[in-house]
This record gives structure tokens, C-alpha cells and sequence, in this order.
């Protein structure tokens, strides 16, 4: 999973407690940024920026979120970008492990009504053991999705 550009909707209320704090989340002090993106750099490789800054709260822990966000994907380190997804209307529930790490520690700072651009690096996208990554065909996407929702 290369990048996302995500933007984030009103919340419903949360119902779940906080998690304890992980400390992969703590940003390098002088990291440099890539000169593609610039932004904050955590610890575990997530880079994002922020492109507009919402007036809403930050996001709480089990908060239904509604997030727009379009996927792009890159075959190697020096391809170019391609679109892999989008999306207007995806609900997830903010820190309950069932999305990909990557977007859950990418929308947690974020502001309600923001926009923002986030690199998920390898290991916080879809490397779960037994799940593997994000398949390369359409096909295949649609039967991981098919399968993901079977387990929901």
C-alpha cells in the first residue's frame, strides 16, 4: 500500500476504552522527510501531511468514523503511483483492529473535517500473518474484501 489522500467525516460515540499508549507511534526528531511528502515521520515508517485542517475534535477511540479517502499503490520504490481504490463513504471504528494499522494510526490525530495525506509503509498495511498483501489483481482484491466482510 503506497499512499492515501483521506478525508475525514463527523463521528458517532465511542464505546470503547483507549488502549494503551504504543510507543511505534512517537515521531523522530529531525527525521528527514522524503522530498515526495512532507509532514511527520513516526517510528514505524508512517509518513503523513496534513493538506487542510478540519474544525472538528480529533477522533476518540471506538468512534464510528466515515472517511473519504482514494488509494494509490507503486509496483517498486521508483514506479510511479497508481490508483488502486476510492471511496466517498468507508466506516470504520476508529482502534478496533479491523482495518489496516496504517489508516488507523494515520486518521488519529487527524481533525474531523480535514484532509490529509498518509504513506502506509509495508509492514502496517494488509502483512497480517495469514492474510498477506494486498493483492496485485482486481479479482483478487474482491475476494479479500469478500472475505474480510464474511469475518466481520
Amino acid at each position: 500500500l503506497g499512499a492515501a489522500a483521506l478525508a475525514l467525516g463527523a463521528p458517532r460515540q465511542a464505546t470503547a476504552d483507549p488502549p494503551k499508549i504504543n510507543t511505534d507511534r512517537v515521531a523522530i526528531p529531525g527525521a528527514p522527510a522524503p522530498a515526495r511528502v512532507s509532514g511527520l515521520v513516526l517510528k514505524n515508517g508512517l509518513r503523513y501531511e496534513d493538506t487542510k485542517t478540519g474544525p472538528g475534535p480529533e477522533p476518540r477511540w471506538g468512534q464510528v468514523l466515515k472517511v473519504a479517502y482514494t488509494c494509490y499503490t507503486r509496483a517498486g520504490a521508483s514506479a510511479p503511483l497508481e490508483k488502486l481504490d476510492a471511496s466517498t463513504a468507508y466506516l470504520i471504528r476508529h482502534g478496533n483492529g479491523r482495518t489496516i494499522r496504517g489508516l488507523d494510526e494515520g486518521v488519529h490525530t487527524m481533525r474531523i473535517g480535514g484532509a490529509r495525506r498518509v504513506e502506509v509503509p509495508p509492514q502496517l498495511a494488509y502483512t497480517a500473518p495469514g492474510l498477506g498483501p494486498l493483492p496485485e489483481s482486481a479479482a483478487g482484491r474482491r475476494k479479500l474484501d469478500r472475505a474480510l466482510d464474511v469475518m466481520a
